[in-house]
């Protein structure tokens, strides 16, 4: 049975301190980088058919939170991650927003109405073609030797992921797919720097296309793109690219 946490009087709840100097705060949400907001995180997710790994803990009252904290601090971790293309969400018991906090919704989500009744709770999630709920102790191995935790949280997340090819499906040939129906991916010719680039220039932009004048039909994904570009076609802006359905 789950045990909830309960703030005593006086008594303020732990939480994974470097962990959350990991979050970035910021209304843009990037590839590779831990996010606070879950909506946002997973609307991204969604909208770039890109895997969303989110975790929920219950902060240092748990040692099975700092374990897993230790694994994602770790080098092998940070490494992987960097070259992952997914989304990253990281919330825990003292977030305030009714998105992140106790009970809120990406603890709701993660949680998945018991699938999970240990800390924390860890969920891999892609369009339902990967949709894999994990306590961490699973994630990071139970007993190992200290020290471990890290490689081993990056070999079962590579296991979950193994079907998860971010660049190396080729464009489909637009002489035999029509292009009214179609999808948007990343272009895999960039790098994710470079990719995470353009995001925060459209950010700084309000949404606008930063590679062309503001105005009617701008708005990324702007009008050009929707209607004259075909499949395997990039923007203007280079970083997104017409997949067929």
């Amino acid at each position: 049975m789950l045990c909830i946490p309960k703030h005593k009087k006086g008594k303020k709840m732990g939480t994974t301190t470097n962990f959350l100097k990991l979050r970035s705060t910021a209304s843009t949400i990037k590839l590779n980088e831990w996010h606070n907001n879950f909506s946002a995180v997973k609307k991204f997710a969604d909208e770039h058919n890109v895997p969303l790994i989110a975790v929920w803990s219950n902060g240092d009252n748990c040692g099975f939170c700092t374990t897993f904290e230790k694994a994602a601090m770790g080098t092998p971790f940070l490494n992987w991650q960097e070259t992952s293309q997914c989304a990253f969400w990281f919330g825990y018991c003292g977030d305030k927003s009714a998105e992140d906090k106790l009970r809120g919704k990406g603890f709701n989500w993660c949680y998945q109405n018991g699938k999970v009744k240990q800390y924390p709770f860890v969920r891999v999630y892609l369009e339902g073609k990967i949709d894999v709920t994990k306590p961490g102790a699973d994630l990071t191995g139970r007993g190992v030797k200290p020290g471990n935790e890290s490689q081993i949280l990056v070999n079962n997340l590579t296991k979950i992921l193994k079907d998860y090819k971010p660049s190396c499906e080729p464009a489909p040939d637009a002489s035999v797919v029509p292009t009214t129906k179609y999808k948007v991916r990343f272009n895999e010719a960039l790098t994710v720097k470079q990719i995470n680039a353009v995001l925060d220039s459209i950010d700084h932009n309000k949404g606008y296309c930063p590679c062309q004048p503001k105005g009617a039909g701008t708005k990324c994904h702007c009008t050009d793109f929707k209607k004259n570009k075909g499949i395997g076609e990039p923007c203007i802006c280079k970083i997104y690219v017409k997949q067929a359905k």
